[in-house]
């Protein structure tokens, strides 16, 4: 009897547990993939990737409490592109101030099930016409493709060696940070995602995440305050270690004042070619001239040298006969 009791006590004590989890506000954890455009009356449409293609319900709640669902809905708004895709609408009217703004998306596909729970819709990563102009315009006139020529010597071999620049086409007051792209990096991200934009981002999406993508960039580039290297005689040369082929990252801004007034990045790949020469050099060579040192000339000096002891000897005895008959 009592270990029926224990039992029946130990599952009322867990059912009353697990009642009490249920009962606890489950705060939001994850959020979706989206990209929010501020257009030009200040109202704020939040793209959703997975969910722009089609219509759904919303709801815009105060707390990033999941624990109670949204009961009154609204329909996705159309956000006027020649997609005509499906937002979140938040009206200027609602925000007072970007920063401080508080708001949580409930979204719907079938109105009985939320494909999005309470995700934080902070409106300071809000993109707008501005900085979409800023990056997609050239904010520093500039040419790639430039060359320049330097020497090298190398093991007794004249190098003349060609590398890439970039010149800027404009005058004022110019700072640089050149960064070589590494696989896997962000630079590298950037740079395949530069090319894409060049060859025309299709999709609304996408040309807002490629914009946004490229202002953030920019806007790290303006406040970065190391790392900066004044431009000299309006020209960045490759550095003379590049390899042919080695892609770099030129960060460019103006200052005016001490104060930032614009910025650029510019992408270039590296070009690399040498031709050696071989040039004639003045040498001094010292040489120790003097006969061969053989068996030969050995024998020939002992020969030479009995000839004039024979000779001397014959001297000697001919002056003592003539001092005889004298």
């Amino acid at each position: 009897m009592k270990k029926t009791i224990t039992k029946i006590t130990f599952l009322l004590m867990t059912l009353i547990v697990l009642l009490t989890a249920c009962q606890i506000p489950v705060m939001a954890e994850t959020t979706s993939d989206k990209i929010i455009y501020k257009d030009d009356n200040g109202n704020y449409l939040v793209y959703y990737k997975e969910y722009c293609n089609g219509e759904f319900g919303y709801a815009i709640a105060a707390t990033s409490d999941t624990g109670t669902e949204p009961t009154i809905l609204k329909g996705s708004s159309k956000d006027g592109s020649e997609e005509n895709l499906n937002v979140v609408f938040i009206p200027a009217s609602q925000v007072t101030d970007p920063e401080t703004y508080e708001g949580y998306a409930w979204i719907t596909t079938d109105d009985t099930t939320f494909v999005v729970k309470a995700d934080k819709i902070d409106l300071t990563e809000a993109i707008d016409s501005a900085m979409m102009e800023k990056v997609n315009k050239e904010n520093i006139k500039t040419k790639t493709d430039g060359q320049y020529e330097t020497q090298k010597v190398e093991d007794g071999v004249t190098k003349t060696v060609k590398l890439g620049k970039v010149d800027i086409l404009e005058d004022g007051d110019f700072e640089y940070i050149l960064i070589k792209v590494e696989p896997g990096s962000k630079e590298e991200e950037l740079y395949n995602l530069a090319l894409k934009m060049e060859e025309e981002v299709e999709g609304t999406y996408a040309k807002l995440e490629a914009n946004k993508q490229f202002s953030d960039y920019y806007n790290k580039l303006e406040n970065q305050s190391s790392g900066w290297t004044k431009v000299e005689n309006k020209e960045i040369l490759q550095p003379d270690s590049a390899n042919k082929g080695d892609k770099y990252l030129v960060a460019l801004r103006e200052k005016k004042d001490g104060e930032v007034t614009a910025v650029d990045a510019k992408f270039f790949v590296s070009d690399y070619e040498y031709t050696p020469e071989y040039k004639n050099e003045d040498k001094i060579i010292t040489e120790v001239v003097g006969l061969p040192i053989t068996y030969d000339s050995i024998a020939l000096i002992v020969i030479f040298a009995i000839i004039i002891i024979a000779i001397i000897i014959l001297a000697v005895l001919r002056k003592k006969s003539q001092n005889k008959n004298n």
